[in-house]
């Protein structure tokens, strides 16, 4: 599985949607699909997106199967795409993009899920201010460079209801 929901700033896009392409390659091309049904879950729900306008930016090399689903990034996605609202339990890892704070919090905190989330950032005290506005079972604060950090770069979490 991957994160579901990636919230870009615009004007970074084209920049991250290559970063993320190229970090991605690590994990393989495909994954198996363990959930009966997935597999026509996960093409309907990117069928639906690209009819819609979103792309994939990592088309697959074949016919994805439920022991081989390719590992891909879509962007473009929209609040009008049922892959915006869905969780895939899928190796998909969906772009939106955002052209203010106020516009990412509002795409982050669009959601019935949010059992986690992560701000990643290289302003320690702005991302600490958006965190604390997602609504998420616990926010992980990501620093780069990394300074007082948990695992990975990452604080070990945020939990609101400390505040």
């Amino acid at each position: 599985m991957a994160t579901e929901k990636i919230i870009v700033q615009d004007s970074i896009l084209e920049e991250f949607i290559t970063e993320l392409a190229e970090a991605t390659k690590q994990f393989g091309e495909t994954q198996a699909l363990v959930l009966p049904g997935a597999l026509e879950k996960l093409s309907n729900l990117i069928e639906s997106a690209v009819n819609q306008g979103a792309k994939v930016v990592n088309p697959p090399k074949e016919a994805p199967s439920r022991a081989k689903f390719p590992n891909l990034i879509i962007r473009d996605v929209t609040n009008e795409m049922e892959l915006y609202h869905e969780e895939s339990f899928g190796p998909l890892a969906t772009v939106i993009t955002a052209s203010s704070e106020e516009e990412a919090i509002s795409i982050a905190n669009d959601t019935e899920f949010g059992l986690s989330a992560a701000v990643w950032t290289a302003d320690l005290a702005k991302g600490l201010k958006i965190a604390k506005k997602i609504e998420s079972g616990y926010v992980y604060l990501c620093h780069n460079p990394p300074i007082l950090a948990g695992r990975k770069g990452c604080f070990f979490g945020l939990f609101l209801e400390d505040g």
